[in-house]
């Protein structure tokens, strides 16, 4: 039987702390316990380059590049940016190779050529880390290669189909899940898309969700009626 242990996958923004320390003890623990039992293990560690963190990754980078032109008053870091002092040395660094070639160059291209000079950086530190710490994977997964590969796309597409022929399915075969009769659909932050108009009682509930929670949604109904089963039990 095959086993996949994922663990550690510290975010590849920034320096790894204790508590990736701490998990990387668990998991090759694990994995060599399952080897042991006679389970072939693979290690993994899944490198999350791609979606906000990298966004927030490259304005980061990018307001410490323009601080040390235009000096730190001119160029406000956003409070939920990544403050550390490891984004400044590598701003700095970026300025030492290429001198002012960005300076004035878009915003765009100089947050994705930091971003590109920056982030191969970080990951190499992680390797060594865990080479230091006798950890050795098997993959280093990158999450944008299923973006750049369109699986998330055609996932979501799939998907998508599956939660109107579902929602078709449900209205036929059994009473559509509820909300109480006076309760308002409101807010951008929530799963539902923003409205002031107050669901009837009966109505479907997926009529008023945005794309992604009717994604969830349709997960939940193939698993409630067995037609999709979640295990954490190892695959063959």
């Amino acid at each position: 039987k095959k086993v996949l242990v994922e663990f550690v996958s510290a975010n590849p923004t920034g320096p790894m702390h204790m508590g990736n320390a701490r998990g990387g003890a668990l998991g090759d623990c694990l994995a060599a316990v399952l080897d042991w039992a006679g389970y072939s293990v693979s290690r993994e560690f899944y490198i999350n380059d791609y979606g906000n963190q990298i966004e927030k990754f490259a304005t980061s980078l990018d307001v410490r590049y323009q601080q040390h032109f235009l000096g730190e008053d001119a160029v406000e870091l956003p409070e939920d940016a990544y403050h550390g002092a490891d984004i400044r040395e590598l701003a700095e660094a970026f300025i030492a190779e290429t001198g002012e070639q960005y300076k004035d160059a878009d915003p765009k291209e100089r947050k994705k050529a930091l971003v590109e000079f920056s982030l191969p950086r970080n990951i190499q530190n992680m390797h060594e880390a865990m080479e230091k710490y006798r950890i050795y994977y098997d993959t280093w997964f990158y999450e944008s290669s299923i973006h750049k590969d369109g699986e998330v796309r055609e996932t979501i597409e799939a998907l998508t189909d599956r939660t109107l022929r579902m929602t078709s399915l449900s209205a036929a075969t059994a009473p559509p899940p509820t909300l109480p009769p006076t309760s308002p659909i409101t807010g951008t932050n929530s799963c539902f898309a923003a409205t002031t108009r107050p669901l009837t009682s009966g109505e479907p509930t997926t009529t008023a969700m945005s794309p992604a929670c009717r994604v969830l949604w349709t997960l939940w109904e193939l698993a409630e009626t067995s037609w999709m089963s979640f295990s954490c039990s190892s695959s063959n």
